[in-house]
């Protein structure tokens, strides 16, 4: 059995350890969290990264947001063989969800994409799909099986209405036998992102569960930052200060404005399907510090 170095003694880290830990001989845990050091982290005392030529390895296992971040700094600043590192892929860390791979949650999912759409170029209302759901319709015209969420951006620029009230009036028009709950993220008094999650009314297993996100962006300098994560995901401003129309399922749908050069800056090679992805697979990640991201705000408050 090897011998493995954690780094990341966070909610990751103990659903990674829940599903592997059995097969593992972790013989310490690091964080760059410096009030974490000298404690411990599931009966495993964390050190400071800079302790950790002090023991005899075979690998460190990453398991962090902050993965890409780590990466480099294990490589560059503590000189560790890149071969002796490490990065779970999302399904060794929690039970893969994979809604879309059945066939009728599928297709809720598109009607739900064309529905929010269709009532956003109705009102003037440029809310862009975004990420894993941009992607799909741009690269396999379709949502992507592996997927497990439906996203959607808009600028806080071009946010003038009661959001929260529009939303649950669109969504209870689409469809009188799903209860469509909202929940809304506030960091500083302010909503950053707005969660649909579905209950059937019927009682009925008709679909897997998913949520939908509609995140706010702000626009600053050269970038548009993404709020719910404190901008740890962010792009050229450009590709969300204009947007484009496209027509997808007989559906005109709002994109970020040069489309495909913003998932070449989230993604890198977006061309090639990628199953299973890690934090380290983006191409662009903002330095999010660990303080600033706790203070984020907690948990989402449902909207009535």
């Amino acid at each position: 059995m090897k011998n493995i170095l954690l780094f990341g003694t966070g909610d990751g880290a103990k659903k990674y350890l829940l599903k592997n830990g059995a097969n593992l001989r972790i013989i310490a845990a690091f964080d760059n969290d410096i009030k974490k050091h000298g404690t411990f982290f599931e009966d495993i005392k964390i050190y400071s990264p800079k302790e950790i030529n002090n023991f005899d390895f075979d690998e460190i296992v990453i398991v962090s947001q902050w993965a890409k971040d780590i990466y480099e700094q294990l490589i560059n600043e503590l000189k560790i063989d890149k071969d002796k590192i490490y990065i779970p892929v999302k399904k060794e860390i929690k039970e893969a969800n994979r809604p879309f791979e059945d066939d009728k949650t599928r297709e809720l999912a598109r009607r739900i994409i064309t529905h929010i759409s269709k009532s956003a170029i109705e009102n003037n209302i440029p809310i862009m799909v975004d990420f894993g759901t941009l992607l799909g319709i741009v690269r396999d015209k379709d949502v992507i099986k592996w997927d497990d969420d439906v996203d959607f951006s808009i600028t806080e620029e071009a946010l003038n209405i009661d959001f929260s009230l529009w939303l649950k009036d669109i969504m209870t028009e689409m469809d009188s036998t799903i209860n469509f709950k909202i929940r809304t993220k506030i960091i500083e008094n302010k909503n950053v992102s707005y969660i649909l999650e579905l209950e059937d009314n019927l009682n009925e297993i008709r679909f897997r569960n998913f949520t939908t996100s509609i995140s706010l962006r702000h626009n600053i300098g050269k970038y548009s930052k993404h709020l719910p994560s404190g901008g740890m995901w962010y792009a050229p401003k450009i590709h969300f200060d204009k947007y484009e129309i496209m027509d997808w399922l007989g559906q005109k749908i709002y994109t970020p404005y040069n489309y495909k050069e913003y998932l070449t800056f989230l993604y890198g090679d977006w061309k090639t399907p990628k199953k299973d992805i890690t934090m380290a697979d983006y191409a662009n990640l903002g330095n999010v510090e660990y303080s600033d991201f706790m203070n984020l705000g907690i948990g989402y408050e449902e909207i009535k």
